[in-house]
């Protein structure tokens, strides 16, 4: 009868570890500026920084998909990295000179204002 509740007790221990663990975890989309495969690969590069699980930005869409632990980084983060790479989000403005070094493929058109 020990060896029961203990197995029961340890069971929803585990079940609710694992529960609170994966409640870390969001997902966001949002637009991102770009033009082509190239700034595919340079967003979801600069994504991968500790805290991002996945990123998928949609060459068609422009709709970047980032799963995240909310724990380790913050969604403000997240879209400066973006902006810090050279490419635009509804939060952050790339710096002109970041956008300026972008080979003129991936020279998207502003739609953001500062």
């Amino acid at each position: 009868m020990k060896k029961q509740v203990k197995c029961i007790f340890l069971s929803f221990l585990f079940f609710g570890l694992n529960a609170s663990l994966n409640a870390q975890s969001k997902e966001i989309k949002f637009f991102v500026s770009g033009n082509c495969s190239m700034c595919e690969k340079r967003i979801e590069s600069a994504l991968k920084v500790k805290g991002i699980e996945s990123a998928d930005w949609d060459i068609s869409t422009h709709i970047c998909t980032i799963v995240f632990k909310s724990s380790e980084i913050s969604e403000d983060k997240i879209h400066r990295t973006i902006a810090i790479s050279g490419h635009d989000t509804p939060q952050y403005k790339a710096e002109e000179v970041k956008y300026q070094k972008l080979k003129s493929c991936c020279q998207y058109k502003r739609i953001y204002s500062e």
